[in-house]
């Protein structure tokens, strides 16, 4: 198996206030490319910082992943050369059955969407879905992150 493989399956979350009283983590994250088939990320979060390539595979819910940690000065950097494809978030770690839900809140232009995800070990691993999710949006391209850069919550037409 590629060691490379990111699993997932996304979801809207229903309930927000899930999330009350909870710590998270604050994210940034930009993209330096956005390219059809890979993109290229920088992402700080907390006091550390990762470079990122993803590559495309036939589905949404998998995408070969690499991640390297940079200097946090260097990636704020970075984060400038980005311009306006950003997006800001804070994400908190939830365990649920034998799953942790990373379930990120967006802010700035992304307010008021709520997304969970899970990694998974095999497109076909079971796993429990906590009644305070949504809508499932593994294969919504509208809800990857590099979209909400692109193209923000905020700006969607009802």
């Amino acid at each position: 198996m590629d060691t490379h493989l990111e699993i997932e399956r996304r979801f809207l979350v229903a309930d927000p206030g899930i999330l009350e009283g909870r710590s998270g983590t604050e994210i940034y994250q930009g993209y330096l490319s956005t390219g059809r088939e890979t993109l290229v990320r920088i992402r700080l979060a907390g006091t550390e910082a990762w470079l990122g390539i993803k590559a495309r595979t036939d589905t949404l819910q998998i995408r070969r992943e690499f991640e390297y940690p940079v200097p946090r000065d260097e990636a704020q950097e970075l984060l400038t050369l980005c311009g306006s494809r950003t997006i800001h978030k804070i994400r908190y770690r939830l365990p649920v059955a034998h799953h942790v839900w990373e379930v990120d809140r967006f802010l700035d232009q992304n307010r008021g969407l709520t997304i969970a995800e899970i990694e998974l070990n095999s497109p076909a691993e079971k796993v429990h879905i906590p009644d305070w999710l949504g809508e499932e949006i593994t294969e919504d391209p509208r809800y990857l992150n590099v979209s909400l850069a692109a193209h923000p919550f905020l700006t969607w037409k009802p």
